[in-house]
C-alpha cells in the first residue's frame, strides 16, 4: 500500500499522465513527418480529425493516470502511465468477448430479459 503522503494529487498526476499522452501525439507525428520526406503529411482538411486524436490521448492519459492517482507516487510513474495508457486500454477492450445467449434458456433470477430488436421489427 502506498503511503497517502507520498502519493500524487488527483490533478497532478492527471496533468503528468496528459504529458505523457501528449508525449504520444508527438512520437507519432515526428513518424509521419519523417515518412512524408519531412513535408506537412495531411491535406489540409484532415488537419481536425488530427487535432481530436491529439485531445483523445491527453484526455485519455490524464483520465487513467487520474484514475490511479493514489498509487503514483511521482512525475516520472505518471508520465509512464500516460504514456502507456492508450495501449493498456486498447488491449483491455481487445480481449472483450461478446456472445449471443441461448434464447432458449432461462434467465437467472433477479436478471430482466432485454427486448428483442427483432421482435420490434414485427409490430409494425
Amino acid at each position: 500500500m502506498v503511503d497517502p503522503q507520498t502519493s500524487m494529487a488527483l490533478w497532478e498526476a492527471a496533468s503528468w499522465g496528459a504529458v505523457g499522452g501528449g508525449a504520444v501525439v508527438l512520437l507519432n507525428f515526428g513518424g509521419d513527418l519523417v515518412r512524408s520526406s519531412f513535408r506537412w503529411p495531411w491535406p489540409r482538411n484532415e488537419v481536425g480529425p488530427r487535432l481530436a486524436y491529439a485531445a483523445i490521448q491527453l484526455l485519455l492519459g490524464g483520465l487513467v493516470t487520474a484514475a490511479n492517482h493514489s498509487q503514483v507516487t511521482g512525475a516520472w510513474p505518471a508520465f509512464i502511465i500516460g504514456i502507456s495508457a492508450p495501449a493498456v486500454v486498447q488491449g483491455i477492450v481487445a480481449r472483450v468477448e461478446v456472445a449471443r445467449r441461448d434464447q432458449s434458456k432461462p434467465a437467472a433470477k433477479g436478471v430482466e430479459e432485454p427486448a428483442r430488436a427483432d421482435a420490434a421489427d414485427h409490430d409494425e
